[in-house]
């Protein structure tokens, strides 16, 4: 973009009125010819001063159908000298300025052509109200006659201004031409770049992003010396390294000083002695070291994750990061790690951006395909698992059948399963694309003739692929002391990585519920759960609400039920609410005898029950001959014959579970919530000093997400959570 004291002498406004390019969108400007009506003395002598001066012309973006001076097209820039100028007393002759390149204007719009002269000799012929066309008796209506919509402005000699004075009784006379194409099609082939996926440990300072990232290996042989300010390393006197060993394209890291290597890229290995290279060395040093190590640019720093991600990797077979003791430096930060390990990306979902110009009756199709994560073979890019996506579309469209990563290139590079694909040059020679895991052909057809061909079908040099993974595992569960299997999410630590919290509810007007219902739509495809937890506060509970336990919540209807995952859409409708009672963590042995009006359970099996619960135990006490008969209490004593409980075993309410031969659970979780079958199933829970509470005021829902793989993960579209009575 040119200054804004760039002076144009003149700007033509006009419209490119789809009407006239076949209603095309857009349209490719190739030239414009002016008619000059006089120009400098073709012997040189001009008023400027000049030799051979020129004019000058740009394509000028308008503001409310104005030239903007400031906003021009800078591939439009034009320019004839005087001496391929032609000048016509009776406008005959035209002047072509051709563009370097089409410029690409959409239809619909206006937009000016600048001229700038360099003499004020020049003179372009103009059409003016009321004068008379050139041989004719005709008399011009200037203005909008000759260009639709159009106006001429002129230099208000303010270099200042980005804008001109308008001539509203002018046009100036001149031809546009616009490409008209034969090409219907177009073809492109896309891979991805040279990324490394690192996950770091012994992590010490932190890498910026854009600077050089190597792994340190061994020295390469002999010594080079180099001094700052040059671009050239040579072999040392002593113990001089053969430079003919390095290639035109490789990077190197000199040992400059002890706090600082340099990367640098050789540019041409003159001979045994000398290199050229393309940057300035920053110190200087007379005998030295260097490495030829695997090297790339920081992509992507989260240092919260330890992860590292570079690109513009030089890894090859022989040449490549590894996992293990070696040591990644930053260039420019000095930062330093270990690489843990060299991962993959996952591709869940995937959007395409890329700059395309088609015809509204042309198509555009892009197969894209990705390395899939094999047992046996590694990574596999087969063009079986191709998924057409769509272009510059702003929905992700998924990738759900099959497990797609993009592969650091330190692992490509060894993948047998990897496409080494053909592309074809314009010379009509080909090349092989190097190992690969994300490979896209994109195709651009349109129907129109070529004779309406006004937008030439293109495809960019490179697209954007936008890959989004989901964060979701099937870890959830952790073990306690005693080697039970615990859910974390109900009191910490919380291993899984996808939930959702809703909104705490707090009934008014003193209104208590009891029970929980829920009522869920959602997918849910094999391989995948959907948990869900409530927690329930009574306002008369001095625990915190936040410091409540998480109950897992029971699916009471279709939780044997999944999705088809070949259908996205099939959701099932889900109802869940509170458990009878806490998982059990597990079972004493032999079996207890209870008694009616009494609190003590008594052992009748040699079972010491100290060695299996303590005081503050949640336990249950039930009979294995019908288990949907049981009580809920809490441990309050017990001695090697006998477990006291805090709740008084009393007939009638208690009949079958008072007599022998009964069993007892130790269970899992004490303070989530259950339906109390003795208490006509109104919801219970013990707060953290084991007081009961029956029914609550407030609840909260926490939804958490599992999937045993990335690609096929369950979705909620809709819930609805009600307390109600029991």
């Amino acid at each position: 973009m040119p200054s804004p004291k760039l002076k144009f002498d003149l700007c033509q406004t006009f419209f490119t009125d789809p009407d006239r390019y076949n209603k095309a969108g857009q349209i490719s400007l190739t030239s414009v010819d002016l008619f000059f009506r006089s120009k400098p003395d073709s012997n040189g002598r001009t008023s400027s001063g000049k030799v051979n001066p020129g004019v000058t012309v740009y394509i000028v973006k308008t503001v409310d159908d104005a030239p903007d001076l400031r906003n021009i097209f800078q591939e439009s820039r034009a320019r004839v000298t005087n001496q391929n100028i032609v000048a016509f007393s009776d406008g005959s002759g035209a002047t072509n300025f051709k563009f370097r390149k089409p410029v690409k204007l959409q239809t619909g719009f206006t937009y000016g052509i600048g001229v700038i002269f360099e003499d004020p000799g020049f003179e372009l012929w103009e059409s003016v109200a009321g004068d008379k066309i050139v041989g004719t008796a005709t008399t011009s209506g200037g203005s909008n006659q000759l260009i639709r919509d159009g106006k001429l402005y002129k230099f208000n000699y303010d270099p200042d201004s980005r804008f001109m004075t308008e001539r509203a009784d002018r046009d100036l006379v001149l031809k546009l031409y616009a490409a008209q194409y034969t090409a219907n099609s177009a073809t492109a082939t896309y891979v991805n770049p040279k990324y490394e996926f690192f996950t770091t440990s012994s992590n010490n300072g932190r890498f910026k992003a854009g600077e050089y990232v190597y792994q340190t290996v061994a020295n390469a042989s002999g010594n080079v010396t180099f001094t700052a300010g040059n671009k050239y390393i040579e072999a040392a006197t002593t113990g001089g390294a053969n430079l003919e060993l390095v290639s035109p394209g490789e990077k190197l890291v000199l040992f400059s000083n002890s706090t600082y290597r340099q990367v640098v890229e050789v540019l041409n290995a003159v001979n045994s002695t000398y290199i050229d290279i393309t940057s300035n060395i920053v110190a200087t040093n007379a005998t030295t070291n260097f490495m030829k190590p695997p090297i790339g640019r920081a992509y992507n720093i989260d240092k919260s994750k330890n992860r590292l991600y570079l690109v513009d990797s030089n890894a090859n077979s022989t040449l490549k990061f590894a996992a293990g003791a070696a040591v990644l430096y930053g260039e420019d930060s000095v930062a330093n790690a270990v690489i843990s390990s060299i991962d993959t990306v996952s591709v869940d979902r995937v959007r395409v951006a890329g700059d395309i110009t088609s015809d509204s009756r042309g198509t555009v199709n892009l197969n894209i395909t990705f390395a899939e994560a094999n047992t046996t073979s590694g990574y596999d890019l087969s063009l079986g698992r191709q998924r057409r996506v769509q272009f510059n579309r702003f929905e992700s469209q998924r990738f759900n059948h099959h497990d797609a990563r993009v592969v650091s290139r330190s692992l490509e590079v060894d993948q047998a399963g990897l496409f080494r694909s053909s592309s074809t040059l314009d010379d009509g020679s080909t090349y092989l694309i190097d190992r690969v895991s994300v490979l896209a052909n994109a195709t651009i057809n349109v129907s129109a003739s070529n004779s309406e061909l006004y937008t030439s079908p293109s495809l960019p040099p490179a697209v954007d692929v936008f890959t989004l993974t989901a964060d979701i595992s099937n870890t959830y569960t952790t073990t306690d002391a005693n080697s039970v299997t615990i859910d974390s999410e109900v009191d910490g630590p919380n291993l899984a990585r996808s939930r959702h919290i809703g909104k705490k509810v707090t009934f008014a007007n003193n209104r208590f519920a009891e029970d929980v219902r829920m009522f869920m739509t959602a997918y849910k495809p094999a391989n995948t759960d959907i948990l869900v937890y409530a927690r329930v506060h009574n306002s008369a509970d001095e625990d915190a609400f936040d410091d409540r336990a998480w109950t897992p919540l029971e699916y009471k209807d279709n939780g044997d039920k999944y999705s088809s995952t070949e259908d996205e859409n099939d959701f099932i409708e889900f109802e869940l609410g509170l458990p009878q009672y806490a998982e059990t963590a597990n079972v004493l042995p032999g079996t207890f005898t209870t008694s009616n009006n009494s609190a003590v359970i008594n052992a009748t099996d040699a079972v010491d029950p100290t060695s299996y619960v303590a005081n503050n135990d949640l336990i249950k006490i039930y009979n294995p001959l019908i288990p949907e008969d049981y009580v809920i209490a809490t441990v309050v004593n017990q001695n090697t014959t006998s477990i006291t409980v805090g709740e008084t075993i009393l007939s009638p309410d208690y009949n079958n579970v008072i007599g022998s031969g009964f069993k007892v659970d130790r269970l899992k979780y004490y303070n989530t919530a259950f339906n109390n079958i003795i208490n006509d199933n109104v919801a219970r829970y013990y707060n953290s000093s084991m007081i009961e509470f029956d029914k609550f005021d407030s609840m909260q829902i926490k939804i958490v997400m599992l999937a045993d793989t990335t690609y096929v993960t369950p979705r909620v579209d809709q819930i609805q959570v009600i307390g109600v009575s029991a």
